[in-house]
Parts: structure tokens; C-alpha cells; sequence
């Protein structure tokens, strides 16, 4: 189908599926996830649209607002996908790190390092399920990460920036425990 950046400034047509969301849906669903745990899941329509960012001088102007409609153009539904943008935004406690383009402008600093989902003392850093581009459609980023680097092909075999599977749980589940690290919470 065919697929455009939020301005339209880059598009053209999807011919295949990723070779993570063929990994994710077709094997690690199919042959690591055991019985129980699939009745407890759900298959999940993503947003997959790209979020673009704002250039230098700029970045202060973005919003979770504009990048989750960005993310809103595309959806795709699957048993198994990645976190979105939005997603490790919406944790942040920073609000200059409200902005995807603020994120990816101060990429190399501290400045956007007070969020839960990022293990910050061994810079853990996120495939998203979202591109990031810029508006004047020089550049894309396939995977969108949060911290110092960007991934390569070799960074995969690398537990700092291995693929995390984002899942969703059927409402009518409960959970036991109290979430600490002595008595964690137990799905039921």
C-alpha cells in the first residue's frame, strides 16, 4: 500500500513486511510464546505512521500531539509489535522530551534521560514501530531510538539494542502481587 510521511514530503509504496515484524509475528509468536500466555493476549491495531521532526531552533514547537497524529495516518493490527515514539514520550519527565524532534536534536546529552522505560546506566536505547523523518524529506530513520546512537544492522545482537516485543493483554485478566522486585506482579 502505499505510505507518506504527515507533510508528504516522503512517500511511496510498502511492496514487503518488515523483516522484524515477520520475525516478531510469524516465529517468536508462533514458536517462544507458550499457550498460556497467547489466551492472555490480545492482537492490537498499532499506529505506524512516521512522526516528523522539527529542525534545530525549532524542536521546542513539536508536540506529543502532533507526533501521535502523525503516528495515527497508518495502522497495522498483529498479535506482536514495537513501542511507538509517543509511547517512551508520553514517560517522559522532562517536558523538553515531550518532543520527538527534541529527543533526536539533543540525542548525544543528558537532557532526556529522566524516563522509566530506559535503563539510563547502560544506555538501553528502543526500536520503534514509528520512523522519524525530517520535513524536508533529507532524511529517515527506519527505527527511532532514544538515546547516543543510531541502530545498525549490527547493533541487533547487542543487548543494549535488541528489539523489544510490545504485546497487549485482554482486559478480563488480574494481576496478583505487588510489584516489587521480591513479589512481582503475577498475570492471572
Amino acid at each position: 500500500g502505499e505510505f507518506s510521511s504527515p507533510s508528504g514530503s516522503q512517500k511511496g509504496t510498502v511492496t514487503e513486511d518488515s523483516s522484524i515484524k515477520i520475525y516478531l509475528n510469524d516465529d517468536y509468536y508462533v514458536n517462544d510464546i507458550n499457550e498460556i500466555a497467547k489466551n492472555q493476549m490480545t492482537s492490537h491495531s498499532f499506529n505506524i505512521g512516521a512522526v516528523e521532526g522539527l529542525s534545530d531552533g525549532e524542536e521546542t514547537k513539536d508536540t506529543i500531539k502532533k507526533n501521535l497524529s502523525g503516528e495515527k495516518m497508518y495502522q497495522w493490527t498483529g498479535n506482536v509489535g514495537l513501542v511507538n515514539v509517543t509511547d517512551i514520550l508520553k514517560t517522559s519527565i522532562n517536558s523538553l522530551c515531550t518532543s520527538a524532534s527534541y529527543s533526536w536534536i539533543h540525542y548525544r546529552d543528558d537532557s532526556c534521560t529522566n524516563n522509566y522505560l530506559l535503563d539510563n546506566n547502560d544506555a538501553i536505547q528502543y526500536w520503534t514501530i514509528t520512523a522519524l523523518s525530517t520535513k524536508d524529506g533529507n532524511y529517515t530513520q527506519a527505527a527511532w531510538v532514544t538515546d547516543y546512537n543510531d541502530v545498525t544492522n549490527n547493533d541487533v545482537y547487542s543487548k543494549l539494542f535488541s528489539p523489544r516485543p510490545v504485546v497487549f493483554l485482554k482486559s478480563n485478566l488480574f494481576l496478583s502481587g505487588s510489584g516489587t522486585e521480591s513479589d512481582p506482579f503475577t498475570i492471572m
